[in-house]
């Protein structure tokens, strides 16, 4: 994508509220030349934590006679309305606080799309490569300059090194629309409206969210920051039980035993506490067909009831809570950050709980599924066509290379489709025949797919591995082969190429199951064409007398 017209900025806050500007620093690039760049300071209204001023050394004193957030506006707005907004942890950090800011002061909020390099480091780069996709971090590994981080303009600058950098090595890089959310205001704000009929624990986990958003808004955590977030849980022990409290407390509590914090550790807390703040989910395009779905929170698309009706139409079942159960989690877009207000939250902690046990359940947000939805899929039709076509293509007769099913006891519904090779027995040719699966595929569950050959299953770990989203060993607890299960995501092109070469394979490897037989009555054609003219060859692979054919002796005249 060639991205000519963009405001590239950062935000710095006076406290762990989002709503708390103090600074701001950007770039505004126009017909792909910078065309203005500031760092502006604010007077924010409001108090200034401690470990905020650590950050970014920006004091009260410094602001205090700097003009207001609707002042400068007033300046910023034809930079930041109806375009495309960059920063690094945008939707975290950088957007979030310029909405929950506007907000505030009843400034009406504009439609931008934007592009983070934060989630472009994570979609470009494995951690193993780039250490950490904390901006210094990324910075010092690109070689892009960072002169001054956490100064607004200086980290708005490297934000556009780096996006620069991502754009000279991916032509993929595209913005994505940005939907504020605001009714986590109340649990976020300054403005608390502690009347509002919610439990002293709800509030107390709202707090808790503000206290990690600030503590994880510049990927950073530090000793001090733990031990006030560890102070924190242990005044309100009373939480312990919600999700997540029990677990971040233990790994807190371990991390501070020895009085430091490594670099792996700060790493696993920071994923652990973004996890959070921000609801961990899939963006992937995917079948729903015969899934059963979970809906939370409000949705944008429309009421609960239509949300429902559409997913129906795509062939989903609608589970009204989570369970075992439920494979999708559909996050509300209207509630994708006040998810403890209500059910959203409880559902999602359900989910988080059941996946943490093994179970598994795709999380998505609104926007990440609706618009990814694929059509309901009719694999009966797609895999039949399939056999049809290798069986022509290997030149087989009819119906070798099929799909069977297996019903239920009441015999009006499919449990299991199996691919099967089919190889006719000697000496009926026509009725008495044995089959060989290749795979098996639930019904209810389409995205699985069962294979148990050792040879099958080695050549497609050696040569699929990178488009299977999880692999399941389970060893039969008889003498039977090991069987793999195989977990795709979603019903693509990968899904069956994936089973059109399993086919292949098995076609190309076939051993006869009928390996005690000399011939068929075909044997005198076959001596006078001096080759086997069986028309099955998958048959003819168990033929003694074809072997022979092939080393060149004809026994009979």
């Amino acid at each position: 994508m060639n991205l000519l017209n963009y405001t590239v900025f950062d935000v710095e806050t006076a406290n762990r509220q989002r709503d708390s500007i103090c600074s701001l620093g950007y770039i505004r690039v126009e017909d792909g030349q910078i065309v203005d760049s500031k760092q502006i300071l604010i007077n924010p209204e409001t108090d200034f934590d401690y470990f905020n001023i650590k950050v970014h050394g920006i004091t009260p004193q410094m602001v205090a006679f700097e003009r207001k957030f609707p002042e400068v506006w007033t300046e910023i707005k034809p930079f930041f309305s109806n375009t495309v907004l960059v920063a690094h942890n945008a939707r975290s950090m950088d957007l979030c606080a310029l909405v929950r800011t506007l907000d505030r002061y009843g400034i009406e909020i504009p439609k931008n799309d934007y592009i983070c390099t934060l989630e472009l480091a994570r979609k470009l780069f494995k951690k193993d490569y780039v250490g950490e996709y904390k901006l210094n971090v990324l910075c010092d590994k690109f070689n892009v300059p960072l002169e001054l981080h956490h100064n607004s303009l200086e980290d708005a600058k490297a934000c556009y090194g780096l996006l620069n950098y991502f754009m000279s090595v991916s032509s993929e890089i595209k913005p994505s629309p940005y939907v504020p959310s605001l009714r986590c205001e109340e649990s976020t704000c300054l403005h608390t409206n502690k009347s509002n009929n919610y439990s002293e624990k709800t509030i107390a986990m709202q707090e808790l969210q503000g206290l990690i958003s600030n503590i994880i808004s510049d990927n950073i955590i530090t000793v001090d920051e733990a031990n006030s977030l560890l102070d924190w849980m242990n005044s309100h022990s009373y939480l312990e039980g919600f999700y997540p409290y029990d677990k971040i407390f233990s790994l807190v509590d371990e991390i501070l035993s020895d009085g430091i914090i490594e670099k792996q550790e700060e790493s696993e807390l920071l994923d652990i506490l973004d996890a959070y703040i921000n609801p961990k989910t899939t963006k992937l395009k995917v079948n729903v067909n015969n899934k059963v779905v979970c809906l939370s929170g409000e949705f944008e698309f429309g009421s609960k009831k239509e949300v429902e009706q559409y997913f129906i139409s795509k062939g989903a079942k609608i589970a009204d809570t989570v369970t075992k159960k439920v494979d999708i989690l559909v996050l509300g877009e209207c509630g994708s950050i006040a998810w403890k207000f209500g059910n959203y939250g409880t559902k999602y902690e359900k989910a988080q709980q059941l996946i943490e046990k093994g179970n598994k359940i795709l999380v998505y947000k609104e926007n990440d599924i609706v618009s990814f939805l694929e059509d309901k899929i009719d694999i009966d039709k797609k895999l039949i066509t399939m056999c049809e076509r290798i069986t022509e293509d290997y030149q087989l007769m009819p119906n070798k290379i099929v799909l069977n099913k297996s019903l239920n006891k009441n015999g009006d519904a499919a449990i299991s489709l199996f691919i099967q090779i089919v190889e006719m027995n000697y000496p009926d040719m026509n009725n008495v025949f044995t089959t060989t699966s290749v795979l098996r595929i639930p019904a209810d569950n389409i995205s699985e797919i069962y294979i148990g050959n050792k040879q099958l299953l080695e050549y497609l770990f050696k040569n699929e591995s990178d488009k299977l989203s999880t692999v399941i060993v389970s060893e039969n607890k008889g003498k039977g082969p090991a069987l793999c299960r195989f977990l795709f995501h979603e019903i693509n092109n990968d899904y069956f190429e994936f089973i059109e070469k399993a086919i292949i394979f098995a076609i190309d490897n076939y051993a006869s199951t009928n390996c005690d037989f000399g011939c068929c009555d075909k044997y005198r054609e076959c001596s006078k064409a001096g080759k086997c003219v069986h028309p099955n060859p998958l048959y003819a692979t168990g033929c003694a007398y074809k072997k022979q054919l092939d080393k060149g002796n004809i026994f009979y005249k």
